[in-house]
């Protein structure tokens, strides 16, 4: 789960590598944000000459939490750790990145109507 100032990895080639959650968008100010929920970030650490920059404010995409999230399966899906993917805008959010690293969870992403993604991932859980 995500909340105001969160740190999250970012798992694309955008160039942003670690970002802070700054407002979970579309709930109320107090709350939480899973897999598929949008969010404001601010970029803490970026690589060179990349799109996303240092200081720079974007909306992402949550695609892994550390807290575990049960399917209607009866399993229970769980990271490592909490990441998202920047994404143009909150009206339409197409991935600024080309490529997405490490496993995504497939259930979860196409009922946020997230489906850009998982044909970016790697790997989809």
């Amino acid at each position: 789960m995500i909340q105001t100032q969160s740190i999250v990895k970012i798992v694309d080639n955008s160039g942003a590598q670690w970002g802070q959650c700054i407002r979970v968008l579309g709930k109320p100010t107090n709350a939480t944000a899973t897999i598929g929920d949008l969010i404001i970030i601010s970029i803490k650490k970026a690589r060179p000459l990349k799109k996303a920059k240092k200081k720079d404010i974007w909306t992402a995409i949550i695609v892994r939490t550390a807290k575990e999230k049960s399917r209607i399966s009866g399993t229970q899906i769980r990271f490592n750790e909490n990441a998202c993917v920047l994404v143009e805008s909150k009206i339409n959010p197409e991935p600024i990145g080309t490529r997405l690293f490490g496993p995504i969870p497939g259930i979860e992403l196409r009922k946020a109507k997230q489906a850009k993604c998982l044909l970016l991932a790697r790997k989809v859980v």
